[in-house]
């Protein structure tokens, strides 16, 4: 379920999703629905200080080409991925990618996640923090 979120809103694809890349026992529906615009994630419950892997799951469910979407990614306050292209980096619409970070939680015991739009809307069909 979508949540924890601010701003952004839903956009989803009708189109065949590529199984390629699919990471083993995670749900082709994560892929259906994606949350675009300006947006960001406020997730608790963890330890402040403490490292964990944050993967982001995208797909580009608009734009058949490149350098037609690109955004800004932070974790707490970070950048972890600038001008971040998602079709130029999973080669095609609709294939699935995964991008694993290492990061700490904040002072608090939260990841705070920031989707800034560089050009169109920045787009997220999933994240994990384990």
């Amino acid at each position: 379920a979508d949540k924890d979120f601010s701003g952004g809103s839903v956009v989803s694809t009708t189109d065949s999703i590529q199984t390629v890349n699919v990471p083993k026992g995670l749900s082709m529906g994560v892929f259906e629905d994606s949350r675009a615009g300006s947006f960001s994630y406020t997730v608790p419950g963890f330890k402040p200080g403490s490292n964990h892997t944050v993967t982001l799951y995208f797909i580009e469910p608009t734009y058949n080409g490149v350098w037609l979407r690109l955004f800004n990614v932070s974790i707490n306050g970070t950048t972890v991925l600038s001008n971040f292209d998602v079709f130029l980096t999973a080669g095609d619409m609709d294939t699935p990618l995964a991008k694993a970070i290492t990061a700490a939680a904040d002072s608090t015991g939260q990841y705070v996640i920031t989707f800034t739009p560089v050009l169109n809307d920045a787009v997220l069909s999933g994240l994990q923090i384990k």
